[in-house]
């Protein structure tokens, strides 16, 4: 698997949405900072020294990504004594405070799945209006992580997730999510949508009740 490394980039999602048709597949792109890290809706990533960013440019065939993705990281950071679960669509979570997050991108038939974990680095290199709600698996378990091999278990671990059932994905994905049966709101197009999570079907789209009726 082919890894290009760099020291400080705007974005890794980025790099490998404008070299997709240059680079080998799948690669990795690792950067140590990132300066215009960025999640859905293109809000900004905070990416300071000390955490894992990188995109993951893979052809795919197999159950949807949205939820082999987080199950991948759920995997892997359980291998490391981090139980996460999973806040839909997007985000890791341990103990109610955000760990990670993903940004899955198509382009020119290629997958670029950019991953944001925080790992070395502390609550307080981030903005001041993101520390109460996040947490870094150094605080979690106090040890240094080694980022370009968690990188690459990330990676293998969606790889290998291409061959089980959607049934067992979806079922296994529904264990780790957050929030089944209870009252949320979600943002769709203009509109604020609340109801009852009821949970997610088959391709990670959202089952809400709302006022009786499944949307």
């Amino acid at each position: 698997m082919k890894i290009f490394r760099f020291s400080q980039i705007d974005s890794t999602n980025d790099f490998a949405r404008k070299n997709i048709n240059k680079i080998e597949i799948p690669s990795i792109i690792i950067s140590k900072v990132q300066n215009k890290g960025r999640g859905r809706f293109g809000r900004m990533w905070a990416s300071p020294l000390g955490g894992l960013y990188f995109s993951f440019v893979t052809e795919w065939k197999g159950p949807p990504l949205p939820l082999i993705v987080p199950l991948a990281i759920s995997d892997v950071l359980a291998e490391l004594g981090v139980d996460v679960s999973i806040r839909w669509p997007n985000d890791i979570f341990f103990q109610g405070r955000k760990v990670g997050g993903v940004l899955i991108e198509e382009v020119s038939g290629k997958m670029v799945i950019g991953i944001g974990i925080n790992v070395n680095n502390r609550v307080e290199d981030l903005p001041e209006t993101l520390r109460e709600r996040t947490i870094s698996l150094i605080e979690i378990r106090e040890q240094n992580y080694r980022l370009e091999e968690m990188a690459l278990k990330i990676s293998k671990a969606i790889l290998k997730l291409r061959y089980s059932k959607q049934d067992n994905i979806l079922s296994k994905y529904l264990k780790k999510l957050e929030g089944i049966g209870k009252e949320c709101e979600i943002l769709q197009g203009k509109r604020i949508l609340k109801g009852t999570m009821e949970g997610v079907d088959i391709n990670g789209n959202l089952n809400l009740i709302v006022n009786g009726k499944k949307n």
